[in-house]
């Protein structure tokens, strides 16, 4: 057989003193182990064997090896098959394939075992080696073997190699098997080819429970949730065996496309169904409940699971899920049990809380912090002024600057552009100026397009544009977001022609493909500046379809300049994606009172009593010094 020269090289393994390996035949340290009760027969050797593999018991594997070789029944294929597969499963390769290579006639079995052993520990060169040589010795590879053949083929990105090796499946006649359709259909969807997936999926015979699920997770990992929860709801109606595998993919696929009413479905299944709570059902329950909002939901899964103690990123994920559920005590009362509450667990909390518009509460949890004697890195520092931002707190924002500056960070990139933001959105200009040529000499893409966004925020467009021209001549790597800073600066303040030059350079002169973001800036500018029609021909001419921020900017800009067959056309569209949503209402009924016609205005605040639709309240704050 040609062993790789890789492999070939380290074939000669370490045996401690006493053993040694040979053509001529394989010595164990352990041969003369002649107190332990091992059995003397064939059969007996072969089941003890496999209970070593099972328990991965190298040591015990090795021993029997050396009974095997001292009663001479090294020319007994079902024993030495055995030792391939202990020492394939102990992950001992190199030990597996010394007995293959001395055994004197091998089967069908025998070359399956070392190829799927080989898969298995990642030698695929080896695997390949091993599947041409056996079918050069005139063996048919079986199922399992075609099974690891085409998982080669995935870790290898060899989709024409998988594709020969399916039509290899077709002429010996095993491509309607179970198994081999699993590993197909595996194939296909993890080279991205889900077509393929569902024609082997269709033309395999009495698919069992294995070969669903392979296609129900190929659904899931390609994105595809809906189409994922519909093929578990067609095994539940034929009656198909529902495995944990069964409900890790249809779970999956709730989380996909947000379906929590049948996830709580399927959590009702496993608490019917005998196959209790492993870790990975329970995290990818957990992982549901979160992806749809169900804070509460994912908490009391967290809590019935029996391995939290141990596991870090569970610890973490509760002090989120605290938080995020507004019950900072039990999250702080979590941080004090760790046995070691990093800054990793402490920067999740702080987070989160400023993502929930909690930004008090964050300034908070960072003073406690530091009460228990650690320092906040610049991740933590990070959060804190997005919140000082969010807020439009100039006190605060000032207060994390000072200790930004007494601890190094604030030539962090990631807290200078934070620090930037918070100040503009606090209309301090000025400090945010200020903190930008402080950073500057960093040469940083975001810090500038912190100091574009800024000044765009207060209405400076020729200063924003002066940053934008500043960012050329470092010759920075101009970004989507630079293009967005600048062209909001431009909506924000009616340059037109100044913003449509922006959008036509970023292809003519660099290259780059509009992204949604900045769509949703020119449809903005267009929409602020009267030019309706060419708002609403970007919109059906973009390479991506509508979302309701776009189309409220053109709703927005159609009230102000009294286009109602515009309006009409946004508020549609915009009803299809949110039915329920107050702005479309409000702004096509203000349309309609501002042009006069009174019934049709009615006619919609009435629809939103109807439909139980109230406008969002309106509000204001000061802070008090």
């Amino acid at each position: 057989m040609r062993i790789p020269s890789k492999l070939k090289e380290s074939l000669t393994f370490a045996i401690p003193a006493g053993g040694r390996s040979s053509r001529s035949g394989f010595t164990c340290p352990f041969s003369s182990c002649s107190s332990l009760s091992l059995p003397k027969d064939a059969p007996a050797l072969a089941a003890r064997l496999s209970r070593a593999a099972d328990s991965k018991s190298l040591l015990l594997g090795m021993q029997l090896h050396a009974q095997i070789t001292k009663w001479g029944f090294i020319s007994d294929i079902f024993s030495q098959n055995q030792l391939i597969l202990m020492y394939t499963k102990c992950s001992a390769l190199k030990c597996g394939l010394e007995v293959f290579e001395q055994m004197p006639h091998r089967n069908l079995f025998s070359w399956t075992l070392l190829l799927s052993g080989a898969v298995q520990v990642g030698e695929l060169e080896l695997g390949l080696v091993l599947l041409s040589d056996m079918t050069r010795h005139r063996f048919l590879p079986n199922e399992f073997a075609l099974g690891s053949a085409l998982k080669i083929c995935i870790d290898l990105s060899a989709f024409e190699m998988g594709m020969s090796i399916h039509g290899y499946a077709v002429k010996i006649g095993v491509e309607r098997n179970p198994f081999v359709g699993s590993s197909m259909l595996n194939f296909y969807s993890r080279l991205g080819s889900i077509e393929e997936a569902e024609a082997v999926f269709c033309s395999v015979n009495n698919p069992d429970t294995g070969c669903w699920n392979a296609m129900a997770g190929a659904y899931a990992d390609c994105g595809l949730g809906l189409k994922a929860v519909e093929l578990v709801s067609l095994m539940q109606a034929k009656g198909v065996h529902l495995d944990e595998f069964t409900f890790a993919n249809a779970l999956k696929g709730c989380s996909l496309v947000g379906y929590d009413n049948y996830g709580r479905e399927l959590h009702g299944l496993i608490v019917c169904s005998e196959l209790g709570f492993s870790t990975s059902i329970s995290n990818t329950l957990l992982h549901m409940y979160l992806k749809t909002g169900r804070k509460d939901s994912a908490l009391k899964v967290f809590n019935m699971m029996h391995e939290k103690d141990i596991i870090t990123w569970n610890t973490i994920s509760l002090v989120k899920l605290y938080a995020t559920v507004g019950r900072q005590i039990d999250a702080f009362r979590c941080l004090r049990e760790l046995k070691r509450s990093d800054l990793t667990c402490w920067g999740s909390l702080v987070s989160t809380l400023v993502h929930h518009g909690c930004s008090d509460e964050a300034m908070h949890s960072m003073k406690r912090l530091m009460e228990s004697g650690d320092d906040p890195d610049e991740f933590i520092l990070g959060s804190i002024f997005n919140g000082c931002a969010n807020m439009s707190s100039l006190h605060q924002t000032k207060s994390a600057h000072s200790l930004a500056v007494k601890m190094g960070h604030d030539t962090h990139r990631f807290i200078a552009s934070s620090v930037i933001d918070a100040y503009a959105k606090c209309g301090d200009v000025q400090s945010a100026r200020m903190a930008f040529d402080h950073s500057s000499d960093i040469k940083d893409v975001v810090i500038y397009n912190s100091m574009i966004m800024g000044y765009a925020h207060n209405g400076l467009v020729v200063e924003a544009m002066e940053i934008f021209d500043k960012m050329k001549l470092a010759n920075l790597q101009l970004s989507q977001a630079t293009f967005v800073s600048a062209i909001s600066a431009c909506s924000h303040m009616g340059f037109l022609y100044q913003g449509c030059l922006l959008f036509q350079s970023m292809k003519s002169e660099y290259g780059m493909e509009p992204s949604p973001d900045i769509y949703g800036c020119i449809v903005d500018m267009l929409s602020r500046s009267g030019y309706l029609v060419h708002a609403k021909t970007m919109i059906e001419e973009m390479p991506f379809p509508p979302w309701p921020g776009i189309l409220r900017s053109l709703l927005s800009g159609s009230r102000v300049h009294g286009n109602i067959a515009i309006s009409k056309w946004a508020y549609e569209k915009l009803l299809q994606l949110v039915p329920e949503n107050d702005a479309a209402h409000i702004l096509l009924s203000s349309v309609y009172s501002e042009a006069g016609s009174w019934e049709d205005a009615a006619f919609l605040q009435r629809d939103m009593i109807d439909k139980g639709i109230s406008k969002s309240p309106g509000h204001s704050w000061i802070q008090m010094q």
